[in-house]
């Protein structure tokens, strides 16, 4: 979920001042402007212009995947020790932090929601088939969703000339606890020349208004009027406090 967060106007202002890392100049001397959503923006502002930006808070969303391969004869799956195997791997994806997976044992329709958005964006991928094999000592309702058997020709071995079947059962599935913040923006370039380096920079601040990091973007090469997306990321310490932010800009 995408959330513009205001900020403290000249507080946040004041703190910002010497933390930022780009041009630092004195209070009484930095030009500001105040963003539509109270977002501030100080350093080069004559030259740079930021059109719009978003803030998003995530998470990683972490599961486990079993490639479970196996053959079939007459309808009936040779379970051998050479036919029926399985690879087991681990995977995570950047997801939203209010994302809800509580209850997907037995909710359906939220495990599909979720594996359709984030694992598999293909509707024919989701399947639930209790007739994929399973080993014994695995509970089936413990899984999240299961990719449809695939058919292959195997005959490598010379033993099983049977069309060989695949699956990828989804299982494990959590939410880490530790914030990402991501924030996206759009800029422009307002002067009439090259400008070879832009720095712009995110400061993060808690709820009162006390800085506790800085990110960084930098642009390359920006030519007059041409206008280019930004993206900074912090996922360092004090996550669970940010609440606001400001942008400086430095050429």
């Amino acid at each position: 979920m995408e959330t513009k967060l205001l900020l403290f106007g000249l507080v946040v202002l004041v703190m910002f001042v010497g933390f930022c890392g780009c041009n630092e100049t004195s209070i009484d001397e930095a030009p500001f402007l105040t963003l539509p959503d109270g977002t501030i923006v100080t350093g080069d502002i004559e030259q740079i212009t930021i059109i719009e930006h978003t803030i998003n808070k995530t998470r990683l969303m972490t599961w486990n995947e079993r490639q479970q391969i196996w053959k079939m004869q007459n309808g009936t799956i040779q379970e051998y020790n050479d036919v029926y195997h399985e690879v087991t791997y681990s995977k995570n994806y950047e997801v939203p932090w209010d994302l809800n997976i509580t209850g997907i044992d037995t909710n359906l329709s939220r495990r599909k929601a979720i594996y359709l958005s984030f694992i598999e964006p293909h509707e024919e991928a989701w399947i639930q088939d209790e007739r994929i094999p399973i080993p014994p000592f695995t509970a089936y309702s413990h899984f999240y969703a299961l990719t449809p058997p695939q058919e292959w020709k195997w005959e490598s071995d010379g033993r099983f000339p049977y069309p060989e079947h695949g699956a990828f059962v989804v299982y494990n599935l959590s939410l880490d606890d530790h914030p990402i913040w991501n924030v996206r923006g759009v800029a422009t370039n307002n002067g009439t020349t090259l400008l070879p380096s832009v720095k712009i920079c995110v400061n993060f601040y808690n709820e009162t208004g006390t800085w506790l990091a800085t990110e960084t973007y930098t642009g390359r090469d920006l030519y007059p009027d041409v206008t280019w997306e930004f993206t900074v990321s912090y996922s360092g310490e004090h996550t669970e406090e940010i609440s606001t932010i400001s942008f400086n800009i430095d050429i």
